[in-house]
């Protein structure tokens, strides 16, 4: 089916409100999945997920340069051509990443993805249980005795003072 429909429409909504409350939830898998559990195609669920996902991302975006702009603290701190070059470069490797997506899911399932995403979970979950293993640092610091410092000046004067 290649038809948008109400259930599809407020299935892909309710995943995207998922993926809102739950950080780390991949908000195009959920939507993509949700309309294909209701019967979308994959190419129709991509580019729905896809076109649905550009109101939620500008504002996402357009709520961090708020932020940045207008800080508790007076002028904002942030250098607004990178922020203009940030903006630019990743709206086109946006842009090319979703063009190859779609070409992509025309000829080929998810079935990469779902394989992918079940062995880093595996991964995820052996390192949560057993845990990377023991830290070493090598960095002179940890071995350093705490040298205490006096400047001249500052005693003189607080002897002074006395």
């Amino acid at each position: 089916m290649s038809e948008i429909t109400w259930p599809v429409v407020l299935a892909v909504g309710f995943g995207q409100l998922l993926a809102a409350v739950f950080p780390g939830t991949s908000r195009s898998g959920t939507t993509i999945l949700l309309a294909l559990l209701l019967g979308l195609n994959r190419v129709a669920a991509t580019e729905y997920t896809f076109l649905v996902g550009i109101p939620t991302m500008l504002a996402a975006g357009g709520l961090k340069i708020f932020k940045a702009f207008y800080q508790a603290h007076g002028a904002p701190t942030e250098d607004w051509s990178m922020v203009a070059v940030g903006f630019v470069s990743s709206g086109v490797v946006s842009f090319m990443a979703v063009k190859w997506l779609l070409r992509y899911v025309q000829t080929h399932t998810f079935t990469a993805f779902g394989w992918y995403r079940i062995a880093f979970g595996l991964v995820l979950v052996a390192v949560a249980i057993w845990g990377p293993g023991p830290a070493h640092s090598t960095t002179p610091s940890d071995h350093a005795t705490p040298v205490q410092v006096t400047f001249p000046a500052a005693t003189q004067d607080a002897k002074a003072g006395e």
